[in-house]
């Protein structure tokens, strides 16, 4: 077993959970089904290609920095000959978030999905193709667990973020259930 891990940082990222029609959310970190979907992206996958051998990855999140959500009222031109004007929305944004991820799996996968993310053969973004990473995605390849790289990775947070906070800092990590465990809840 190896673990990848990955730094999720970008001006502004989306990771959608619950949007519909003219409303598109974003949640509060990195879903398992975005970061798969980026890797499969970057290992050149199409959208008819199986994603199974990626979907056994275990997943795991860390919350560096939330960032805060912004609001884009986005107006866009319906295709001409079709009845109606502009089509309106709301599409919300992680602003200013960075994120620690760790995709535990086989080795040979693993190092696939590094060189994948390393020399992408696809666009990879955040959610939406107006949220590219600001750093290269991968940080190391471990032969620790999940829990454990999550652990001890280096924090992502700004510089003002190591200034404001003298004392021991708790960051919240969420991650898929071992085999046999209860869920606390289902994303």
């Amino acid at each position: 077993m190896a673990t990848l891990v990955l730094a999720i940082d970008a001006p502004q990222q989306s990771w959608g959970q619950t949007s519909r029609a003219n409303k598109r959310n974003t949640g509060g970190f990195p879903t398992k089904s975005g970061v798969i979907g980026l890797v499969a992206s970057a290992m050149g996958r199409d959208w008819e290609d199986k994603i199974d051998d990626l979907a056994e990855l275990r997943f795991g999140v860390r919350i560096d920095s939330p960032g805060t959500v912004m609001r884009d009222y986005h107006t866009a031109q319906a295709k001409k000959g079709t009845k109606g004007g502009s089509m309106l929305s709301s599409r919300y944004y992680l602003v200013d978030a960075k994120f620690t991820v760790a995709l535990e799996g086989e080795e040979a996968l693993i190092r696939e999905a590094e060189n994948a993310l390393n020399c992408p053969k696809r666009a990879v973004f955040f959610g939406r193709k107006s949220c590219p990473p600001a750093r290269p995605l991968v940080q190391y390849v471990s032969n620790k667990s999940l829990e454990a790289c999550l652990h001890e990775a280096e924090w992502l947070a700004s510089p003002n973020d190591f200034r404001r906070n003298d004392e021991e800092i708790q960051l919240e990590v969420v991650c898929d259930c071992m085999l046999g465990q209860t869920p606390h809840e289902f994303i």
